[in-house]
């Protein structure tokens, strides 16, 4: 049984009209395409085991489960054979390692074949070249965060907002390596990968911005928008700490204690006029 969607597609500002359609839960899948509240297989699988199911299909059929973004799948292997699944995992741990240590711009499809036991042309068969993997990188991380972001939204939007902010702080704290790649390579990224991170990243700040919004009705796009990024924006922050935390548990959760306490008094704050474009 494949992911379904709702009769409507949720899109950009769109989101607000399926706030009171339940139950369902943010699918981050759907996401990487244009961004769907849905419902939960009726064989109750998990985020991971939806993905072992597309994996299994080809990706021109990914539409019955859930989106036709084809070139964000196609990225993070989805279509791929188990193997072929496995050997690009090793390539993009290999390529997270050497552009964590060295920067992007220091490293070669070589070197990062050598490092993950592949020969160049092994790597050329599954990445057109260093961008594309470094594209992988990106949609891969963006997975991650919207799995740690996948729950079932409640009548109290002020618990969804403190959801929100729990799991971008996790996910900062628990994977500083990637974190430090998102913000220091994003300028690196090729054109294609670039615009699929643009269109990914506004539908998460849409997100934001719809749970803002119904937490603090007065708020206009702009206002909650710039909230939304002031958050985030603080919570990236850690990834360019000179020394890594020694306890990412400890410092995500007081981080994270300390973004809400900043959003909990919004509602006593004048006006925050501001327009920010991504």
């Amino acid at each position: 049984m494949a992911l379904k969607p709702l009769n409507k597609p949720i899109v950009g500002r769109n989101l607000r009209s399926a706030v009171d359609d339940a139950p369902r839960c943010f699918d981050p899948f759907a996401l990487a395409g244009r961004g769907k509240w849905v419902e939960r297989s009726a064989s109750g699988r998990t985020i991971d085991e939806e993905r072992v199911l597309r994996s299994q299909h080809r990706v021109s059929d990914l539409r019955v489960l859930g989106t036709d973004d084809t070139e964000a799948l196609e990225a993070v292997g989805v279509g791929r054979s188990a193997a072929g699944l496995a050997r690009a995992d090793e390539i993009l741990e290999a390529a997270t390692d050497l552009f964590f240590e060295k920067g992007y711009a220091q490293v070669g499809v070589d070197e990062i074949g050598v490092t993950a036991g592949l020969s160049g042309p092994s790597i050329y068969r599954r990445f057109k070249g260093k961008g594309e993997i470094l594209s992988a990188i990106f949609d891969q991380s963006f997975d991650r965060l919207l799995r740690l972001t996948s729950h079932r939204a409640t009548a109290d939007p002020r618990d969804d907002l403190h959801q929100l902010v729990d799991a971008y702080a996790n996910f900062i704290l628990n994977n500083l390596k990637l974190s430090r790649i998102w913000i220091r390579e994003v300028h690196a990224l090729p054109d294609d990968g670039a615009a699929r991170l643009r269109r990914r990243y506004r539908d998460y700040i849409d997100m934001w911005v719809e749970v803002l919004q119904r937490r603090y009705p007065a708020l206009t796009d702009d206002e909650a928008e710039t909230a939304a990024n002031a958050a985030i924006g603080a919570m990236n922050s850690v990834a360019t700490w000179p020394i890594p935390p020694k306890d990412p548990k400890v410092v995500a959760d007081a981080f994270a204690s300390f973004v809400k306490s900043g959003l909990d008094r919004l509602g006593s704050c004048g006006s925050l006029k501001s327009s920010v474009a991504i």
